[in-house]
């Protein structure tokens, strides 16, 4: 009787280390397909930023937002295989023109914001 409580206690043992096994593999595998897409600018001369966390070969519209154009300028751009990307905007030279908030959404989805600190300008007067 005694033989049979020791196995049975092994058996459970075995089975609490095999689903915990289970869990943390699942846990890894879902951080590494979850990843958070970040922004980062690399460059104000050319106007440059890179992404990553996005889905590989992912289509990814990036917008820089500024004060006076009348709307975003748009890039499109593709993700790498490792989910990375890099967008050169063509703008406005003027203070004012600068960006202020750069935008990357993917197009599974993934949104990454990237807020930049606008310099102070006053736009030209309007006529």
């Amino acid at each position: 009787m005694r033989g049979l409580s020791l196995v049975a206690a092994m058996l459970a043992a075995s089975a609490v280390a095999a689903t915990a096994t289970a869990q943390t593999e699942r846990a890894s595998v879902s951080a590494q397909t979850e990843r958070s897409p970040n922004l980062r600018l690399v460059s104000s001369k050319p106007f440059v930023v890179a992404g990553t966390g996005f889905r590989a070969r992912e289509r990814v519209t990036v917008s820089a937002i500024t004060v006076v154009a009348p709307g975003p300028r748009i890039v499109r751009v593709r993700a790498s295989a490792s989910g990375s990307f890099r967008a050169r905007f063509t703008l406005f030279t003027q203070p004012c023109a600068q960006p202020y908030a750069i935008t990357a959404r993917g197009a599974s989805g993934t949104i990454a914001v990237l807020p930049l600190q606008a310099s102070p300008c006053v736009p030209p007067p309007v006529d």
